[in-house]
């Protein structure tokens, strides 16, 4: 495994970022065939690893995609619904995500995957289902999964 920056790290198959929510926004972009969005548990697991960030911060985004026939994972610190001061960050995921018909999302938790390989991440996460695509309706589900506020509720703290 080779560190590209210290907000990536690249393998043959899988690039994983960390911390890069503009990746993220960008990734349903030409080439990307597929995003999945997750939420991680909202509580250590027998997963969790301090590359996952502090608890009290969870749960976090993570997902995964397809891009020009290599995997891409999003994991760790990336974002929280959870911190106020993020809520900016937390607004761009959902509305760039509803431009796109190429996002899904999973309807419950994944699992915690920092710790592990590009590769042993993505198909850990790609491991769950079933999907829903991301529109206007299952936009309340996934933020539903990031914070106990309403989506709406959220927005008006910021």
């Amino acid at each position: 495994m080779q560190a590209a920056t210290n907000l990536e790290v690249r393998t043959k198959s899988c690039l994983r970022y960390h911390r890069n929510l503009t990746a993220l926004c960008e990734i349903a972009g030409p080439g990307v065939s597929k995003v999945v969005l997750q939420a991680s548990p909202e509580h250590e697991t027998p997963e969790f690893s301090a590359l996952e960030g502090a608890e009290h911060n969870l749960p976090l985004v993570a997902a995964y995609a397809m891009r020009d026939s290599a995997g891409r994972v999003f994991d760790g610190p990336l974002l929280t619904a959870v911190r106020s001061t993020r809520n900016e960050e937390v607004r761009m995921l959902p509305d760039e995500a509803a431009k796109s018909r190429k996002v899904y999302i999973y309807n419950g938790r994944a699992r915690f995957t920092a710790s592990l390989g590009p590769e042993d991440a993505f198909a850990a996460l790609a491991a769950f289902g079933p999907l829903q695509p991301f529109t206007e309706a299952t936009r309340p589900l996934y933020f539903k999964l990031l914070s106990s506020l309403a989506e709406s509720t959220n927005l008006r703290l910021s």
